[in-house]
């Protein structure tokens, strides 16, 4: 998949495998590229929109909790940046991303006390 504008490239064609080619050895690996990539592209695009509809006052999570979702969308889109530099760079991405993670769903649980389902965000 291409996106183009005018004659530059939008978006890479091969933005899931991080800009890679994957040997037949290395399949487990190119999965994984997909996996985490796909994952990050996820988190930032829906941690932004959430933060801008809490600004908005359309869906308020808190002044605070608006911020670290900001805060995770900037760091996922660094991540994913960085993880195009380098295979070797992938896991230590994603335990960085992973640790990240889990403080965003810390931050939920303690700074979203008006959403009854803040607790769900675990399992997505």
């Amino acid at each position: 998949m291409e996106f183009v504008l005018g004659s530059k490239k939008v978006l890479p064609d091969n933005i899931k495998s991080s800009g890679f080619a994957f040997n037949e050895d290395e399949a487990h690996l190119e999965l994984k590229f997909k996996i985490l990539n796909s994952i990050m592209i996820i988190a930032m695009i829906f941690s932004l929109l959430f933060a801008v509809l809490s600004d908005l006052k359309i869906n308020d999570i808190g002044q605070i909790h608006s911020k670290v979702d900001y805060f995770y969308s900037l760091s996922s889109l660094i991540l994913l940046i960085l993880l195009r530099r380098s295979k070797s760079y992938f896991k230590a991405i994603a335990t960085t991303f992973l640790t990240i993670s889990l403080l965003v769903f810390i931050s939920a649980l303690i700074f979203v006390v008006n959403d009854e389902f803040r607790i769900i965000w675990f399992y997505f």
